[in-house]
Parts: C-alpha cells; structure tokens; sequence
C-alpha cells in the first residue's frame, strides 16, 4: 500500500466510527487530530504530538459548547 491509501483509509474508518459513535464531534476536529498524529508518528518523543493535541482540543473545546449553549 502506498501512503495515500494508508492515509485515506484510516482517515475513513475514523470518519464512519464518528458517524456510528459521536456525530456531536466536529468533522473538522477529526481531520485536524489525525493530521497532527499522521504527522508525528514516528518521533521519538510524544511532547510535540501531546501538545499540538492539547492546544487543538483546547481550541476546539469553547466553540462546542458554546454552539451546545445556542441549541439549547
């Protein structure tokens, strides 16, 4: 398999099990969180990847819930 079809196809199944699981979370926050893993997968240390997850979920966390707030 080449990268593009690695890429595509683990970007999928995290897409369906959203779509079965959570469909409260953001597509977007999806695509977002499997880049930052894609891109630091083979660095030794899980600092730069852990913190890009943390400033992304972060980020993301106030827009939920104050969308949450709006349909409420």
């Amino acid at each position: 398999m080449n990268y593009k079809n690695d890429h595509n196809i683990a970007l999928e199944v995290l897409l369906a099990v959203r779509t079965e699981l959570a469909q409260e979370i953001d597509e977007k926050l999806i695509h977002q969180c499997f880049e930052i893993q894609y891109k630091h997968q083979f660095n030794q240390s899980r600092e730069q990847s852990s913190s890009a997850m943390e400033r992304l979920i972060d980020a993301a966390i106030p827009d939920n819930i104050e969308a949450e707030g709006r349909n409420s």
